[in-house]
């Protein structure tokens, strides 16, 4: 019984084969940039006549081969001079200079000082095309004198959109920006001739000093 019913479920499956099947194929090629299309056919034999059949040749639509995803940034600081309390704008700009685009693009930075804060990036992520560029901005507030200078080194990653493989760079620094004491004005006045008669000018200088590093302005 077991013996009839596997002869009938073969007999079946040869008389009543799919009507189609995938035949997937992964190219094991490199290409340059471009686009690139694909023609082939098939062969087989007639199963019962063992007649031999050949398919026409057809062709795909064209698939298009990009460049891989390829980083690059610069890191600058404005102003490059401040003082205590006050703050200066990181802007880390993000270039692709491949084809192919970079997703989830993640920046961070580090000051080389810890006498400050520093805000999150904005944005926080983002997807960079191919050939385009992305800035990011910190905003760092200095809370101490007694450091003279920051330094922020930036590194960023993502994922190329194509081989999802990560694309990432790292350790590029900043300018420098210069933490300096704030201004600090003292006077004095001196009046030139000391003795004088009625009616008589005199001249009064007035004397000021910065003693501080940051700049006194109007």
């Amino acid at each position: 019984l077991y013996l009839v019913s596997y002869l009938v479920l073969f007999f079946l499956m040869i008389r009543r084969p799919p009507r189609s099947t995938l035949f997937p194929y992964t190219p094991l090629f490199r290409s340059s940039a471009g686009d690139a299309a694909f023609s082939g056919n098939a062969s087989g034999r007639d199963h019962g006549s063992g007649k031999d059949l050949t398919s026409a040749h057809v062709n795909s639509n064209a698939a298009t081969i990009q460049t891989p995803a390829n980083l690059s940034m610069t890191i600058n600081a404005s102003p490059i001079r401040i003082s205590k309390g006050q703050s200066t704008t990181i802007t880390m700009k993000v270039a692709n200079s491949g084809q192919a685009d970079v997703d989830f693009v993640t920046p961070s930075i580090q000051a080389d000082s810890a006498n400050g804060t520093l805000s999150s990036p904005t944005p926080v992520e983002a997807t960079i095309p191919g050939g385009v560029s992305q800035s990011f901005t910190w905003v760092y507030s200095s809370s101490q004198e007694d450091v003279e200078s920051v330094i922020f080194t930036g590194n960023v990653s993502g994922k190329d959109h194509n081989s999802r493989g990560i694309v990432s760079l790292d350790g590029v620094d900043s300018n420098i920006v210069r933490i300096q004491t704030p201004a600090n004005l003292t006077a004095t006045l001196s009046v030139s001739p000391a003795q004088i008669s009625e009616g008589q000018n005199v001249r009064v200088i007035m004397t000021v000093t910065n003693s501080g590093e940051a700049d006194a302005d109007d």
